[in-house]
C-alpha cells in the first residue's frame, strides 16, 4: 500500500485507497454488494475493509457497521452499492465521514430520464462541495491490480485475474471494459489498472487517463470512448494519442457490394478485404474506431 507521502494526486485516495467501505455490503458473495467484499478479501487487498449494512453486524466474516458515520475512520474509498432511492443519502454519509473518493455502482439516473439526470446533477454538486471525487454512477467500478483493490462487481474477476503488467485501461462502457479484461486475461497481457467511468457525473474519461499517465506502474493506456461532452480535456498533458487500428477485415473496412446482377439478386463482390494501408479513414465526427490507444510519454 502507498504511504501518505506518495499521495501527491487527489485521486490517489480513490484509486490507491488504504481503507475501503462498502455501503450496501451483502453476505451473499454473488450479489452486487457482496462481490466487492469477496474480491477484496480473496484477492489479497491489504487495507481495511469496512462493510456497511444496517441489518447485519457481520458480513462475510468481517465486522459490519450500520452506517458509514459509525465506522472508524479515516476511510479513503466508499463503494456505493445501494438502490437509487438510497444513493443520495449514501453520498451524504460519505461527505459527513470525510471520505475522499466514492465509486457508485447504482444505476437509474441520467441514463434513464430527465428526473434521473436531475438527481445525478444534485449528487455531483454535493460531492464537489464536500470534496468527494465520484466515479460513476452506473459504472462497474475499477481495479488496481498491483495493490489488489477490486472496487467492482464485474463477475469476470471470478474467472481469474490477468497478470500484473504495465497496461492501464479506461472505458466509458462497462460491457466493453469487461470484454477487454477477458481478452487481456486470455492472452496473458498484464494490466496495472482497469477503470470504467459510467455516467461520469464527476470524474470523466480524460481525468482517469491523466491520472494513469502519471502512474509510475503504467506505460501504456488503452481507452474506449462512446462519447465526449467536452473535447478540450480529452487529450491530457503528457499523453500522445493514436487510433487503435484493425487488420482491415472487419465490416467497417469491407469493400462495398457490387451492383446486383440481372441474373442473380444475391450477387455480391468477391473482392478481398482492403489491406490496412488502403483502409478508408473513419467518417468525420464518428466515434473512435475500436477505441483509442494512448501511450504515456515519459
Amino acid at each position: 500500500m502507498a504511504d501518505g507521502s506518495a499521495r501527491a494526486n487527489p485521486l490517489d485516495a480513490l484509486f490507491r485507497p488504504r481503507s475501503v467501505a462498502v455501503i450496501g455490503a451483502s453476505s451473499d458473495p454473488l450479489k452486487i454488494g457482496g462481490l466487492p467484499v469477496s474480491f477484496l478479501k480473496t484477492q489479497g487487498y491489504a487495507g481495511r475493509i469496512l462493510p456497511i449494512n444496517p441489518k447485519s453486524p457481520e458480513i462475510q466474516g468481517l465486522r459490519a457497521w450500520a452506517s458509514l458515520r459509525e465506522a472508524p475512520g479515516p476511510v479513503d474509498l466508499a463503494i456505493i452499492a445501494v438502490p437509487a432511492a438510497l444513493a443520495e443519502g449514501a453520498l451524504e454519509d460519505c461527505a459527513a465521514a470525510g471520505v475522499k473518493g466514492a465509486v457508485m455502482f447504482t444505476s437509474g439516473f441520467a441514463e434513464i430520464d430527465a428526473g434521473g439526470a436531475e438527481v445525478q446533477a444534485r449528487m455531483a454538486a454535493a460531492a464537489k462541495a464536500a470534496g468527494v471525487r465520484l466515479l460513476g454512477p452506473n459504472c462497474l467500478g475499477f481495479m488496481n491490480i498491483a495493490e489488489r483493490v477490486f472496487a467492482t462487481f464485474a463477475p469476470v474477476v471470478n474467472a481469474g485475474v490477468p497478470p500484473l503488467g504495465r497496461i492501464g485501461l479506461v472505458s466509458q462502457s462497462g460491457a466493453f471494459g469487461g470484454f477487454a479484461y477477458s481478452l487481456a486475461r486470455g492472452r496473458g497481457l498484464g494490466l496495472s489498472h482497469w477503470i470504467t467511468t459510467g455516467n461520469e457525473a464527476d470524474l470523466g474519461f480524460a481525468e482517469c487517463v491523466e491520472w494513469l499517465a502519471g502512474d509510475p506502474a503504467t506505460d501504456v493506456i488503452v481507452g474506449y470512448m462512446e462519447g465526449c461532452r467536452d473535447g478540450a480535456p480529452s487529450n491530457p498533458p503528457g499523453v500522445a494519442l493514436s487510433s487503435l487500428s484493425c487488420d482491415g477485415s472487419c465490416a467497417c473496412h469491407a469493400p462495398p457490394p457490387a451492383p446486383l446482377s440481372p441474373s442473380s439478386s444475391s450477387s455480391v463482390s468477391s473482392s478481398p478485404p482492403l489491406p490496412i494501408s488502403a483502409a478508408p479513414p473513419p467518417v468525420p465526427g464518428s466515434r473512435p474506431h475500436h477505441g483509442t490507444l494512448m501511450r504515456a510519454l515519459a
